[in-house]
């Protein structure tokens, strides 16, 4: 019904699904880290999500078109969660 050009889509919809957990999970704990009085953090590790998402979209999006792009979107928002999850396993927290 759709046509050529959306079984091309339909390929990488399943990889759409890691998204949401990836990108939900980044925004909870970039907002801890404001609730945490950290926002110079908060945006320096923003500001590392950019140019992970750069270098990312160069590698990725030429070669390897929409599944790059997709990616891309997944491979910076779980590397950042993963980065900032590290970062608060070693933070020392005032009790």
């Amino acid at each position: 019904i759709l046509g050529r050009e959306f079984s091309q889509l339909t390929a990488v919809i399943g990889w759409c699904g890691l998204l949401i957990p990836c990108y939900g999970l980044r925004i909870l704990i970039t907002n801890m880290l404001m609730a945490c009085d950290l926002v110079k953090l908060k945006i320096a590790i923003e500001l590392c999500g950019l140019c992970i998402m750069f270098v990312l979209g160069v590698l990725l999006i030429p070669q390897h078109g929409l599944k790059g792009t997709i990616a891309m979107l997944v491979g910076t928002d779980f590397t950042l969660a993963a980065i900032i999850s590290i970062i608060f396993a070693t933070i020392k927290f005032k009790k």
